[in-house]
């Protein structure tokens, strides 16, 4: 099957799922029989703290944990997150990252560390979460990106070095940053090239050994191809588009079957690929 048809399966099996569900959650109405009589219906028992919007479907894994999925926004507390996260089966890492999505912004409350811890292992939701509420200070950042971004470490990190090129650092903090090793030492050389050949900030590439390797393998590139020096400023968002409108919202989430990965935000700028 090509991309384009699992995509439309993809689409096609949630938007099913999705309309099942809404339709049996939102009826109000108690079914009768055939003279008119109603029937009564007993949802079965869940855990405490379930939401109960799921309780008609807990003899269904899938359907209950779609449900739990798309009502944990209200679940006030990590620790009930996680318990209540961890009955949704193949569904908890949706489950998770639904409830720290609308949790980003940083007076929601909780401190990044947390929301982390409340993603699991989930890179999606890491990914998101750090690149939506990053660090001041870019070792701290990268670090982060390290430990918790899982395959999109080293995408988090450039998104991290490119944040920080933009805030055009001097030499000497140039020198702070050039000087600590990092996992992914292409994603600095690249910058730090950019320092020598299209600001001028260095005179030549600095830094730990590897970093410094990358960096003048870059720097031949640029003076090869000056035109594809990356750019100093943050383009200015569309007039249309205002900053809250990108900011995830759980009630907005997009159902879709478990293990699709979640659509991520969109970052500040994309690195431009090392030469």
């Amino acid at each position: 099957m090509s991309d384009a048809g699992r995509a439309r399966h993809v689409v096609l099996y949630a938007a099913a799922l999705f309309a099942s569900l809404t339709a049996l959650i939102g009826c109000q109405d108690a079914p009768v029989q055939e003279d008119g009589a109603e029937v009564a219906t007993q949802p079965m028992d869940l855990p405490q703290g379930s939401p109960p919007q799921c309780a008609h479907y807990a003899a269904n894994p899938n359907a209950y944990g779609f449900c739990v999925y798309k009502f944990i926004g209200g679940v006030p507390t990590i620790s009930e997150v996680e318990r209540i996260c961890a009955m949704s089966g193949e569904w908890e890492a949706e489950c998770r990252h639904a409830w720290v999505s609308g949790r980003m912004n940083s007076d929601s409350g909780f401190s990044t560390e947390a929301l982390l811890s409340a993603c699991g292992e989930n890179p999606d939701c890491t990914f998101e979460l750090l690149d939506f509420r990053p660090e001041e200070d870019p070792l701290d950042q990268i670090n982060l990106c390290t430990r918790y971004a899982g395959r999109y470490a080293r995408d988090c990190t450039g998104h991290a070095l490119q944040r920080w090129w933009l805030t055009s650092p001097d030499k000497e903090e140039i020198e702070r940053v050039s000087g600590t090793p990092l996992q992914f030492p292409d994603r600095l050389g690249y910058y730090l090239a950019a320092s020598v050949v299209c600001t001028n900030t260095l005179d030549e590439c600095i830094g730990e050994p590897r970093a410094m390797d990358n960096c003048n393998r870059s720097v031949n590139h640029f003076e090869r191809n000056p035109e594809q020096c990356p750019e100093t400023q943050i383009r200015p968002m569309h007039p249309n588009i205002t900053p809250n409108q990108l900011a995830p919202n759980q009630q907005q989430n997009t159902p879709r079957p478990p293990g699709t990965p979640r659509p991520m935000g969109t970052p500040p700028g994309t690195p431009p690929s090392t030469p």
